[in-house]
C-alpha cells in the first residue's frame, strides 16, 4: 500500500515538474522572438522552443496571453536578481542620489533588453484600464521599480523623515519604462541624452527635499 502511494506520489510529482518545464521553455521561447522583435505565435513560439504546436496549444492558447505572460514572468522572476546585483554595486555607496541613480541604471538595462515585451504589456494594461473597471489585482507595468527605489533610498529615510513617502512617489514617477519610452519616442532623445535626464531629474527629487 505505502509503496503503491509512494509511486503515484512520485508520478505526479513528476508530471507537474514536466509541465513547469514546458511552461518555462514556452515563455523563454516566447521572450527571445520578442527580443529579436519577430512575429509571436503559438506555432512560432514552439517550433523556437522544440515543442510540438498542439502540446504549446495546451499551455497558451492566445499569442496575446503567451506574450503577456512571458513580460510578467520576466517580472517576477527577475526581482530577486535585480535587487542582488544593486545590493552588490551599491554597497559602498551612501549618497541617496547616487543610489537612486544605481537603480535607475539597473531598471534602464532591464528595459533595454526586453524592450519589445514590455511596450506590449504597457499598451495591454492600459487597454484594459480604458475598457473595464480597474482591477484592484492589475499587475503594474515593470513592479520591480518599487523594490529597487525603496531600496536605494531606505538608508536615508531618517533623513526624509515624514517626506518619506513624497520622495518614494516622486521617484517612481521619474523612472521606469514609461519614462524611458517618452524620453525616446516623443523627446527623440538619444541613449546618453536619456540617462542624463533621468538622472537630473532623480538627483532633483532627492535635493528637494533634503
Amino acid at each position: 500500500y505505502m509503496s503503491t502511494i509512494f509511486r503515484e506520489n512520485a508520478l505526479s510529482s513528476g508530471r507537474v515538474g514536466q509541465k513547469n518545464r514546458t511552461r518555462n521553455q514556452l515563455l523563454a521561447a516566447a521572450r527571445a522572438l520578442m527580443a529579436e522583435n519577430e512575429s509571436i505565435s503559438v506555432a512560432s513560439v514552439a517550433r523556437r522552443a522544440g515543442i510540438s504546436t498542439a502540446t504549446a496549444y495546451r499551455y497558451f492558447a492566445d499569442p496575446q496571453e503567451l506574450k503577456l505572460e512571458a513580460v510578467i514572468d520576466i517580472d517576477a522572476s527577475g526581482k530577486s536578481n535585480l535587487i542582488g546585483r544593486f545590493d552588490a554595486i551599491s554597497s559602498s555607496v551612501s549618497d541617496p542620489s547616487e543610489r537612486v541613480i544605481i537603480a535607475n541604471q539597473l531598471i534602464l538595462d532591464f528595459v533595454r533588453e526586453n524592450e519589445p515585451g514590455l511596450r506590449l504589456f504597457i499598451a495591454r494594461f492600459h487597454e484594459r484600464r480604458a475598457t473595464q473597471a480597474a482591477a484592484g489585482d492589475d499587475i503594474v507595468p515593470f513592479g520591480q521599480r518599487i523594490a529597487l527605489i525603496e531600496r536605494a533610498i531606505e538608508p536615508a529615510r531618517g533623513l526624509f523623515q515624514d517626506r518619506y513617502n513624497q520622495v518614494r512617489q516622486a521617484l517612481l514617477a521619474a523612472c521606469g519604462p514609461e519614462i524611458y519610452f517618452i524620453l525616446k519616442d516623443i523627446a527623440k532623445l538619444d541613449e546618453a541624452q536619456i540617462e542624463r535626464t533621468m538622472a537630473t531629474n532623480l538627483r532633483s527629487v532627492i535635493r528637494s527635499h533634503l
